[in-house]
């Protein structure tokens, strides 16, 4: 029975080859975008599996009052670590890391930046980073080195160097020496963090005779304990380090000390400000990926309810003359499901290639995080059970309850043709032009949204500037001098830090007052703020005529805002033991990107020998050219290092890359929704034409033109379309606040503009659609179309 079952299956389907075709094309399609929704979703959720004992490792963190609000930090007090270690016996471990840029030397050859990670020697006890040569107890060396497998082929090559000498050196301080004990093996995508040459500790201990001390801070400490539920009871006596860390720090106080476990880190990276680990975002994003594959898929298989519908018009005499014979209702609703399990088994098979070979290259291409198509974990074959199961049922239950319903008597006459009761039909045709229509407005919002961020003012003048990050203190000075010879350079800046590229932070406060004001800090050159042409408020950059040698401060407008003071201009600011006096005001500028907010800002005069990027403005139209020239400059003093240097437009390209990404998601998934319910819609004039194939063939003997039986078809569906667009209109405008809302904080306003777009481009798809199927009308003969009724 079976057997008999799968081959008459399998013959139908090679009898209606288009119609089968489409069916697979549009669910495959469906199941290959959710694959790949899931495969990224389930990548987030792996992020830092690959340490073996993660779920008993933490993070630290601390809550503070800053600027009015209560915010989660992941940096920590130095001596906080070494306490929980010392306090508590559940703590197996603790490791704290520092990282710094150094000067790198190799066998007399030119320096070189490198970021230096400072970590306890039990990092390796911590993490699961192997090594591809070496010991991990090499770290326990205060005087030894473990470095990255792209550090060790940038200085050494292919060869292994363990054993060789590293030179770095810090700042002002004198080179230190170094043995290399060991090099780690090319790190795992699903690693949050990583680092590229990391040194014990202690290190710090040669420049920062206080580095464990409670006002020391780490950019991480980590504590592993004996088992996954200790950290909840550690951390409520916890209290006793506040005492310790708010007196050593009076104006700048803890409120509570915190923990983040390490498996979930990655995920709620975005609580926590100074996070060293890469991070995804709010979770709503997440939601709204599986939203969008939710709805294609639910379009997918409202488009094959449609084209089973239709299919079986022409089916009616064959399931009349079964039913003759003996067939029950449920032996044909058996045979019905058996032949949809078949169309979503070679959906699932063809989704899965797209997926694989096609859509999961884009997607990886897009986001470059190391995506992978697995067969060896559970939850991939779940899935393909679960979509299998969910297709084939949401699929195929209601039309093989629907056309199996009929009578033999009503078949057999002629007068159970579907085509007369096909409201529900048109209910999903109507809803899959909906989902479509929201979705083709909200691709056109996206690409609206990227032009209009990219075209936003930053509080400085980006054109036309560029910078260059030298390798080397050399190389430095060799650009500098060189870009003084350059006709087409207007001016050049020097700095620490650099808007958009990196900053500093710092503790400022103001006169007599206990309560610092945690600032971003740029140390600048006193022609940095006229390069970049910020724009000002008042004074005059680093010009102070009172009291020459007085160190001087520019400050932005919310650092303004924060000295609660009309006027500014003169005030004395204290930053650690050093006053400064605040010379200017500018107005607020973007530091990092436009999903940030704008915190305070203040900018210092950095010594000549602390900066290390080069800003340049050229001539107007110049900047391609220039950007060539410091090239060719870069190759011909530091060729063995890649280039450095970017357009200042640039600065916030990753924002940008994440925007566009959001526009191409966006706009594949309209084209896919809007291909689908144009199939769904093909499928339903097919079943029109089939079930008034008489009407049609008298309106044409009667004298009925090709225009009439356009029209005749065209308003048969037009109000469907129109109720689809009245109802989308509202939702789409809905959708998108909501979207913009979820995925950004600074966006372009929502607009009618954009909804009235989507009208025109879905109606001429739509009369497009129908148009290409009433031609078989058209161009059938109504003689032998009577002939046969």
């Amino acid at each position: 029975m079976l057997i008999n079952f799968l081959l008459t299956g399998i013959r139908n389907l090679r009898k209606n080859k288009m119609t089968s075709l489409f069916n697979i094309i549009g669910l495959s399609m469906g199941i290959a975008c959710t694959l790949v929704i899931l495969i990224f979703i389930e990548f987030q959720y792996k992020v830092d599996s690959i340490h073996k004992d993660g779920d008993r490792v933490f993070l630290l963190t601390y809550k503070m009052n800053n600027n009015g609000s209560l915010l989660t930090y992941g940096q920590a007090p130095a001596a906080l670590g070494p306490a929980f270690k010392m306090d508590f016996p559940q703590v197996e471990n603790m490791v704290r890391l520092k990282s710094e840029t150094g000067a790198v030397t190799v066998k007399n050859k030119e320096a070189l930046y490198e970021r230096i990670t400072f970590s306890d020697g039990d990092f390796f006890e911590v993490f699961n980073f192997p090594l591809k040569w070496g010991s991990t107890l090499a770290l326990q060396s205060p005087a030894a080195a473990i470095i990255s497998e792209d550090v060790a082929i940038k200085y050494f090559g292919s060869s292994n160097p363990v054993g060789e000498i590293l030179n770095i050196k810090f700042g002002n301080n004198e080179a230190t020496a170094y043995t290399i004990g060991g090099v780690a093996a090319r790190f795992s995508r699903k690693a949050s963090f990583d680092f590229d040459i990391l040194l014990n500790y202690s290190a710090l201990k040669s420049r920062n005779p206080d580095y464990e001390s409670w006002t020391a801070t780490t950019n991480a400490t980590f504590i592993k304990t004996s088992t996954k539920g200790d950290m909840a009871k550690l951390i409520t006596q916890s209290g006793k380090y506040l005492d310790s860390y708010n007196a050593a720090n009076p104006g700048l106080k803890i409120t509570q000390f915190g923990y983040a476990p390490l498996e979930t880190l990655s995920l709620n990276s975005y609580r926590i400000r100074g996070s060293i680990v890469r991070g995804w975002g709010p979770p709503a994003g997440r939601i709204a990926l599986l939203l969008i594959g939710f709805l294609l898929i639910t379009i997918s298989c409202l488009n094959y309810i449609n084209a089973a519908i239709a299919l079986g018009a022409r089916r009616l005499m064959e399931i009349g003359v079964r039913k003759v014979l003996g067939s029950s209702r449920g032996f044909i609703i058996y045979q019905f499901m058996l032949e949809n399990l078949i169309i979503n088994f070679l959906a699932l098979l063809a989704g899965i290639l797209v997926a694989a070979f096609v859509l999961l290259p884009q997607f990886e291409k897009l986001l470059d995080i190391g995506l992978s198509f697995e067969l060896d974990n559970w939850w991939t074959w779940a899935f393909f059970l679960c979509i299998m199961a969910f297709t084939t049922f949401l699929s195929g239950a209601y039309p093989s309850l629907y056309i199996s319903r009929f009578q033999t008597v009503e078949i057999l006459k002629g007068g159970g043709a579907p085509g007369n009761k096909k409201r529900l039909s048109k209910v999903m045709l109507s809803l899959q032009f909906i989902f479509a229509f929201i979705y083709i407005v909200a691709s056109l919002h996206f690409i609206a949204n990227e032009h209009y961020m990219r075209s936003r003012d930053r509080g400085y003048q980006q054109q036309d500037l560029l910078m260059v990050n030298p390798a080397n203190k050399s190389a430095y000075n060799y650009f500098k001098d060189q870009l003084a010879k350059l006709p087409d350079v207007k001016a050049v800046a020097t700095a620490r830090d650099h808007i958009g590229f990196s900053n500093s932070e710092a503790l400022v406060r103001t006169g007599d007052s206990e309560n610092d004001i945690k600032v971003l800090e740029l140390g600048v050159d006193s022609a940095y703020v006229r390069t970049l042409a910020i724009n000002m408020l008042s004074g005059t950059p680093f010009d102070w005529k009172i009291n020459a040698g007085i160190n001087t401060v520019v400050i932005n407008e919310t650092m303004a805002r924060r000295l609660n003071t009309k006027d500014p201009i003169g005030m004395q600011l204290k930053i650690g033991d050093q006053a400064y006096y605040v010379s200017a005001v500018t107005k607020d500028f973007r530091f990092n990107d436009f999903q940030s907010l704008i915190e305070p800002v203040v900018m210092t005069l950095a010594e000549p020998d602390q900066c290390n990027y080069i800003i340049v403005r050229t001539q107007p139209g110049a900047a391609d050219k220039v950007y060539a020239q410091l090239k060719t400059l870069w190759q011909s003093v530091t060729p063995e290092v890649p280039f450095e240097g970017a357009f200042q437009e640039d600065a916030f390209q990753r924002y940008f890359n994440i925007v566009t990404g959001h526009n191409k998601i966006m706009s594949f998934s309209a084209f896919l929704a809007l291909i689908l319910s144009c199939m769904g819609l093909f499928s339903l004039v097919y079943l029109n034409i089939i079930s008034r194939q008489k009407n049609y063939s008298i309106m044409k003997i009667m004298g009925a033109g090709n225009i009439d039986l356009i029209l005749k078809v065209l308003g048969i569906y037009m109000k469907n379309l129109l109720i689809a667009i009245v109802i989308g209109f509202p939702l789409s405008m809905y959708a998108i606040k909501m979207m913009f809302g979820i995925v950004y904080k600074d966006h372009m306003p929502v607009s009618w503009i954009y909804p009235l777009c989507g009208f025109f481009i879905l109606m001429p798809i739509y009369m497009l659609t129908v148009c290409s199927m009433v031609l078989k009308v058209i161009r059938q003969n109504p003689v032998k179309t009577l002939r046969n009724e």
